[in-house]
């Protein structure tokens, strides 16, 4: 039994009403205006590149997070599952960009961590005290506080016990998603 979660289409239609209304916006504006035509351009160049964006994270259908008995896999942090066991600690942080899930795990798990920039956002921002793997659940319309906190619940049960909360889960896995 495991839990997958894909991209959430509704962020994907959001991107491309928001993009809309800019695009709009800006053309309604260009024309009816007398400002320079150039100064309008890179806005409506910037927003129109939310539309291919949306485009491809609506068709995107990899799984993003997949959670069974053995652990928990991030596509884009990890190389393979982080066992239930080596995480110590988890915990939620909810800044501007979208959510995060931060796990604190055992040092020997580290090397298998990706090293790529990309992947550990909050590197660059010592102030935000992120730690080690950081799983953003921005895109994926999860409540970030209660993904932790089933996380660290489920670090804390014994394997046996993993596999049979699991079964039951599916009646109450829509407590994640926000609505």
């Amino acid at each position: 039994m495991e839990i997958i979660l894909y991209k959430s289409p509704k962020r994907a239609f959001k991107l491309i009403l928001i993009s809309s209304v800019v695009v709009v916006c800006a053309l309604f504006l260009l024309v009816t205006l007398d400002v320079p035509t150039r100064a309008w351009y890179p806005v409506i160049g910037v927003c129109g590149l939310g539309y291919p964006v949306a485009i491809f994270h609506l068709f995107d259908r990899r799984p993003q997070i997949v959670i069974n008995e053995i652990g928990i896999f991030d596509r884009r942090t990890c190389k393979d599952f982080i066992n239930w066991d080596v995480i110590q600690r988890a915990y939620a942080m909810d800044v501007l960009i979208g959510g995060y899930v931060c796990l604190i795990v055992d040092n020997k798990y580290l090397s298998s961590i990706k090293k790529a920039q990309v992947d550990r956002p909050f590197m660059i921002f010592p102030e935000i005290d992120a730690h080690q793997i950081d799983i953003s659940v921005g895109q994926l319309g999860v409540d970030e506080f209660k993904l932790a906190e089933f996380i660290m619940k489920m670090s804390k049960l014994r394997p046996e016990s993993r596999k049979e909360k699991l079964k039951i889960l599916p009646t109450s896995v829509s407590t994640l998603f926000r609505i």
